[in-house]
């Protein structure tokens, strides 16, 4: 896999667009360790806490940046995919143009799942990790 060059990212059989790509304002390829989650750091640290008892270690971060009209962000949004040592697995963030019309989802094994399901622990996570 490219990440720099593909215009899809397989995680297990589902295809994500390239947030790479996207980033008309900035764009990051970064180990996942190094990556600045913002706004998304408590979240990343519950995955972590997650992902770890399952012996799974996230990889790098897929980022890009363009210009939004939403007025709550700035002008700008942030659209990213965190890989991990499993190829099946993965955390996809999109920050979409209305306010509320984003995505925060964990792919895992061909399913995807609310972030909050995963973090909060309302579903039986053997069933989603094992």
């Amino acid at each position: 896999m490219n990440l720099e060059k593909d215009n899809w990212i397989m995680i297990g059989k589902r295809k994500i667009k390239n947030p790479y790509l996207k980033g008309i304002l900035d764009q990051e390829i970064v180990s996942a360790d190094k990556f600045d989650f913002q706004h998304q750091t408590e979240n990343y640290n519950k995955i972590l806490q997650i992902l770890d008892k399952y012996k799974i270690h996230p990889t790098d971060v897929v980022m890009g940046k363009y210009p939004s009209k939403c007025i709550n962000s700035n002008g700008v949004l942030v659209t990213f995919i965190m890989l991990t040592d499993n190829s099946s697995i993965a955390w996809h963030k999109y920050e979409g143009n209305k306010n509320g019309g984003g995505q925060n989802l964990i792919i895992a094994n061909n399913k995807i799942y609310k972030l909050s399901t995963i973090v909060n622990q309302s579903t039986n996570l053997d069933t989603i990790f094992k």
